[in-house]
């Protein structure tokens, strides 16, 4: 006979609950990766930043993008946002202004007293490649120039002066730890480099290699960008939003273009981007084409995030 107040359970019952226990631990690992997508921004403006903070550097609390409540703003739009729709940007940290606010994410607060404010958001890692032909977060410890010349250290003045001294250029958390490391402070349209430790020489660029790009199981280039601005995109679509057909990269008609350089594009050259959408300026909203209509000289493409959002 059962001890009283307890309760027998069947082994039916147990198993059930067993099963749902494990259900809940599955949905709270699934809802937590997917918060924990786009947690960090790839370049400076942070344009792609796709993360949940909603609070600014400060603390202050972020005002709802779609509300004009405290402060009133123009940033409506939906194409200003790595979301479909303002409202999915909730109150998030986000870079809708990155024209004029160069430093990254930011927000409107909800203090009546202060308009707005930046977030702190990190940089993404790229420990051993650049994922993009500026790799401003390449974060690997390369310490040659492409010469062989030695780094001088980013927090030194000897024997160069020099004014890249502000930690927000850096994907590091601190200008000391970005040691004598190839960086990319002044975002140099070729890459990672670093001031020289020879007197004589000021600064060189870095050989950094760019990250292979991902395949899919069966071998395809990417068909998803895995980014906001879709840099490492590597698929063959080859028309915009609005159903326009893309010109050549290696064209110049009917559009007259200077994004005609190799190092511009995931591709081994300029010929092989063919007509497909790309990025070669790391434009904030993703992949682009010049189109054969010489009355619209350019559009967005529909890339999907390989994200799934």
């Amino acid at each position: 006979m059962a001890s009283p107040g307890y309760i027998i359970l069947s082994p039916a019952f147990r198993l059930l609950r067993i099963i749902m226990q494990g259900i809940v631990i599955l949905l709270a690992i699934v809802a937590c990766a997917t918060a924990n997508e786009f947690v960090c921004k790839y370049n400076k403006h942070g344009t792609s930043y796709k993360g949940v903070v909603a609070f600014t550097k400060s603390g202050h609390n972020c005002q709802r993008w779609d509300s004009q409540t405290p402060h009133a703003h123009d940033f409506a739009w939906p194409r200003l946002f790595p979301e479909d729709d303002v409202s999915e940007a909730e109150n998030y940290c986000r870079n809708p202004d990155h024209y004029v606010k160069t430093e990254g994410p930011w927000c409107f607060t909800t203090n009546p007293d202060v308009e707005w404010e930046y977030c702190d958001i990190a940089y993404c890692s790229e420990p051993t490649c650049k994922t993009h032909i500026r790799g401003m977060a390449y974060t690997g410890e390369l310490s040659v120039t492409t010469s062989g010349r030695t780094c001088q250290r980013w927090d030194s003045q000897f024997p160069h002066t020099h004014k890249q001294t502000d930690p927000a250029d850096y994907p590091d958390a601190s200008i000391g730890d970005a040691a004598n490391y190839c960086r990319n402070p002044k975002d140099r349209e070729d890459g990672p480099w670093c001031l020289t430790t020879d007197p004589e020489v000021k600064w060189e660029y870095c050989d950094v290699p760019v990250c292979p790009p991902p395949s899919t199981e069966n071998g395809a280039d990417i068909i998803c960008k895995l980014t906001g601005t879709g840099q490492t995109y590597r698929g063959t679509l080859n028309t915009t939003k609005d159903g326009l057909e893309c010109q050549r990269w290696d064209s110049q008609y009917p559009h007259v273009h200077t994004r005609d350089n190799d190092v511009m594009f995931p591709d081994n050259t300029v010929s092989e981007a063919e007509n497909y959408c790309r990025n070669p300026d790391d434009e904030p909203f993703g992949v682009w084409c010049y189109t054969t209509d010489p009355n619209v000289r350019w559009n967005y493409c529909d890339v999907p995030d390989c994200s799934g959002k």
